[in-house]
C-alpha cells in the first residue's frame, strides 16, 4: 500500500480550486488526473477539477491484492473508487502507472463497473530501495501485444507511463494505423 507524505484534506481542497483555477484561466482544455490512488483525495481534486466546467479524464493507479482484488495503491478497492464517482461528470477512466502485467485484471474490474471511455497507459519498471529501475522494460513489440488485448477489450487510449519510451510509442502509432 501507498504510504507516501500527504497534505491534510484541506489543504489539498484549497490548492487544488486555486490550482485549477489558474489552469483554466490559461487556457487549459481538459484536466488528467493521474495516480489517483485513495478515493478521498480523488474526490477532491475531482470536484475541483469540474468546477472550471472543463472534461475530466481520472487516472487509477491499481494492482491486484493478496486475495486477486484490484485495489488502489492504498488498499481501497478499485470498485468503491468507481462506485464514488458514479454521480460525477468524467469523461474517460485511465488504468496508468500500473504494470503491464496487470492491466488485463484491472481492466476486467473497470468494465465491470464503467461503461464510458476507457484508456490505459501501463509503466514497466520495479522499484528498488525506492527507486525506478528500468533494466527489464517490456520490448515494444511485447508492449503492442499487450495493447491490441487493450484494444480488442475496447480501451480507446492507449500510452505509456515509466519504462516506456518513444521507440514503444512508435510501435503503437504503426499498430494503430492498420
Amino acid at each position: 500500500a501507498w504510504s507516501g507524505k500527504h497534505p491534510t484534506l484541506e489543504d489539498l481542497k484549497i490548492a487544488t480550486e486555486r490550482q485549477v483555477k489558474i489552469l483554466a484561466d490559461a487556457g487549459a482544455e481538459l484536466f488528467m488526473l493521474e495516480m489517483m490512488i485513495d478515493i478521498d483525495r480523488m474526490l477532491i481534486l475531482l470536484d475541483a477539477a469540474r468546477s472550471t466546467g472543463l472534461p475530466v479524464w481520472v487516472g487509477f493507479t491499481c494492482e491486484p491484492n493478496a486475495q486477486g482484488v484490484v485495489c488502489l495503491r492504498n488498499g481501497e478497492p478499485l470498485s468503491d473508487a468507481l462506485a464514488a464517482i458514479e454521480n460525477r461528470e468524467v469523461e474517460l477512466i485511465n488504468i496508468m502507472h500500473t504494470e503491464v502485467e496487470d492491466i488485463d485484471v484491472c481492466l476486467q474490474t473497470l468494465q465491470s463497473n464503467w461503461s464510458g471511455p476507457i484508456g490505459v497507459y501501463a509503466h514497466s519498471s520495479d522499484s528498488v530501495n525506492h527507486r525506478w529501475v528500468f533494466n527489464n522494460t517490456i520490448s515494444p513489440e511485447d508492449y503492442c501485444v499487450a495493447a491490441q488485448r487493450w484494444i480488442d477489450r475496447g480501451v480507446s487510449v492507449i500510452g505509456g507511463c515509466c519504462g516506456i519510451e518513444p521507440r514503444h510509442i512508435e510501435q503503437l502509432a504503426k499498430l494503430t494505423e492498420k
